[in-house]
């Protein structure tokens, strides 16, 4: 089975798309309200497309994703990069960077909760990715920009946070893939 987290209104064929508002959604539960009423190890695939910045607990979410994850899932994570004007929504209660998904990992699982998982990989996108939002001339050019700019913005990640996003302007979301490890 595969969980969109977090469908909003973009409701995936084959998947149990659930959120916390979406008439679209398969199901409908409050993220923020633990445990989710979803089976353990139920899941080989989680995506996840700008909802974890909406949540209270990260932490806890994390949690939940991992405890629905069957072992070796693929979870795929997208939100708001800290540099992007719209981590700043009045309804966004979290930012994220490159490292925030450390978090999550064995190096740091013992001491910040009860996750294991391996990154993957990590993508910061100067525009958006989504398919749906690049239609029309000027998003179509605005999205072959972006793609050039990513590969200096990945090239290295690091000095993309510390230097480049304050002094040139930021991106707009981050992504990981991750293996859920149990």
């Amino acid at each position: 089975m595969k969980l969109h987290l977090g469908c909003g209104q973009k409701h995936l064929k084959g998947w149990l798309n659930v959120d916390g508002f979406s008439k679209k959604a398969d199901k409908r539960f409050n993220f923020d309200k633990v445990p989710w009423p979803l089976k353990a190890n139920s899941f080989d695939r989680v995506y996840s497309s700008h909802c974890l910045e909406h949540l209270d607990d990260t932490q806890k979410a994390m949690e939940e994703i991992w405890r629905v994850c069957k072992p070796g899932a693929i979870v795929t994570i997208r939100v708001p990069h800290f540099s992007s004007m719209f981590a700043f929504a009045p309804f966004h209660k979290k930012f994220f960077a490159r490292g925030s998904m450390l978090y999550f990992t064995p190096s740091y699982h013992e001491r910040y909760g009860k996750t294991n998982f391996e990154i993957l990989s990590t993508r910061i996108y100067w525009y958006p990715q989504d398919p749906e939002y690049v239609k029309g001339t000027k998003r179509k050019l605005a999205s072959y920009f972006g793609k050039f700019l990513d590969l200096f913005i990945n090239a290295s990640q690091g000095f993309f946070e510390r230097v480049w996003c304050h002094w040139v302007g930021g991106a707009y979301e981050i992504e990981w893939r991750m293996k859920a490890k149990k």
